[in-house]
């Protein structure tokens, strides 16, 4: 049964949504899906993923995400955004930075 581009484009909202939340529990991952950042394979099924989100150190430095700009080329749906970060070293803080995604 085919996916419509709207919950194609819900389900990776709810993925950037849980970048932020650190909370993957309601992403409907599919069992084989996988993800590229920058050309490079580092998310390898569903259940990885949703793992990593949930409890990956490398997750909470993130306070929030800009809103993407969604493109649909075939049976990918491409989202570009901005991540926007929190980071405290030695009790003091940094400023927000950003990290462009797609």
């Amino acid at each position: 049964m085919a996916v419509s581009d709207e919950d194609r484009v819900a389900a990776a909202q709810a993925y950037i949504d849980a970048l932020v939340s650190h909370d993957a529990d309601k992403v409907p991952f599919a069992p084989g899906c996988t993800r590229v950042e920058q050309g490079v394979k580092n998310g390898f099924s569903g259940a990885h993923l949703r793992r990593s989100l949930n409890r990956g150190l490398q997750y909470r430095v993130i306070a929030d995400a800009t809103p993407p700009d969604y493109r649909i080329v075939g049976d990918e749906v491409h989202a570009t955004y901005d991540v926007l970060t929190k980071a405290a070293f030695a009790g003091g803080g940094l400023p927000h930075g950003s990290t462009r995604r797609s």
